[in-house]
């Protein structure tokens, strides 16, 4: 009989949480497992995906400004439960905090056992306590960083026993390493000796454009560069502003959402991350399979993955734009040859590490050990 898993996450937009969540279920359902997918919020993306593989998307429909009202904890728990229900879960699967806070609680009321999967660094008192209360209602947390996994354990919400680090996947299949760069932003009509920056992420808070804009001013009084920032959210207007009041402008590409990364990480010479917290980025992951150097601000896991030093990358203090700068300079300076010898080994790193088919293994494990555990205590679902 195949296996039952009911994702759960927050929201299910364009976002790198969702993107993995995404991944493991399809993988999951080629692997036979009976795959379904519920979103807190009113879910705006990855809906036609998911639906070309026979997979069931619900959604509790709550507007995230509601999910602090007693009216909306009430119609997520109940939407949730009804759905577990319904898919018949043999486990569940929720990423990010209300989706593992709200699966916990309905896990424990339905005989479910819960995975739930932390994927940031910054989780502030009311959701450390809100963890460390239903902690015991986590048949396994799963975090994608080392680093992240330790500070909450020594914070103390969540119990050691429980926990369990699977980095964030990549397909090494699609990020390959390439030596010519296509014609994707051939109307940009960017100098041909010009040194590329390439930048991927939401235009929100976390990633701290702010401090790249600062940064990239100093690194463009020096060399003949351009930033490429790709990406939609809330603070475009409000970086936009930046760039033109830092008068760097002409020189700063505003892309928005790019469908083909691969093909825009082939016009770059290089990554740059400035983030003021993170989990674990997928930019950089996919920038390191395609053999792209980088320069990244030392958040999440961004270390474990670049080992701190110029052999695979650079790694600076966040939310300082002249460390930023004076890294960017530092690989700048590098020649062609040498950042080509720093490619290779981020991408033979990523390779051994971060493949996809890797780490739904890893969670496929986890699955079957939840629900094998559940049935030797005897506990089933209602």
């Amino acid at each position: 009989m195949n296996r039952s898993v009911l994702f759960v996450i927050t929201g299910l937009g364009r976002g790198g949480a969702e993107s993995q969540l995404v991944r493991i279920a399809i993988d999951l359902r080629h692997k036979g497992w009976k795959v379904a997918v519920l979103a807190i919020c009113e879910p705006t993306d990855f809906l036609p995906l998911l639906g070309k593989e026979s997979i069931e998307v619900y959604s509790c429909n709550i507007k995230r400004g509601h999910l602090r009202s007693i009216l909306g904890l009430f119609a997520a728990c109940k939407k949730l439960k009804a759905t577990v229900r319904l898919v018949r879960a043999d486990v569940l699967v929720c990423f990010m905090f209300h989706a593992y806070f709200f699966g916990r609680v309905i896990g424990s009321f339905s005989n479910v056992p819960v995975v739930s999967s932390v994927r940031t660094e910054k989780n502030n008192w009311v959701r450390r306590f809100l963890t460390r209360i239903t902690d015991k209602y986590s048949c396994i947390t799963v975090f994608n960083s080392r680093k992240i996994s330790e500070k909450a354990v020594r914070k103390r919400y969540v119990s050691e026993e429980r926990v369990r680090v699977i980095p964030n996947g990549v397909d090494t299949r699609r990020f390959a390493l390439t030596s010519a760069k296509d014609d994707s932003i051939k109307d940009l009509k960017i100098d041909s000796d010009a040194f590329v920056w390439v930048s991927v992420g939401r235009l929100e808070r976390p990633k701290d454009y702010p401090n790249l804009l600062r940064a990239f001013l100093k690194v463009k009084k020096s060399k003949n560069t351009v930033l490429l920032i790709a990406g939609k959210g809330s603070q475009l207007r409000k970086l936009q502003g930046i760039a033109r009041k830092l008068r760097i402008s002409e020189r700063v590409h505003f892309l928005g959402e790019i469908d083909n990364i691969p093909g825009l990480l082939s016009c770059a010479d290089a990554l740059v991350i400035s983030s003021a917290w993170e989990g674990l980025p997928n930019s950089l992951l996919e920038a390191l399979a395609s053999g792209l150097p980088a320069v990244s601000t030392d958040v999440g896991g961004v270390r474990e993955v670049m080992n701190g030093s110029s052999t695979c990358g650079f790694v600076v203090r966040p939310k300082n734009s002249d460390a930023l700068a004076d890294a960017m300079l530092e690989l700048m300076q590098l020649t062609a040859a040498e950042r080509r010898s720093i490619g290779q080994k981020q991408r033979e790193r990523i390779l051994n590490v971060h493949d996809f088919a890797k780490v739904v293994d890893s969670y496929e494990g986890i699955l079957l050990e939840c629900i094998e555990r559940f049935k030797a205590r005897g506990t089933h679902k209602t």
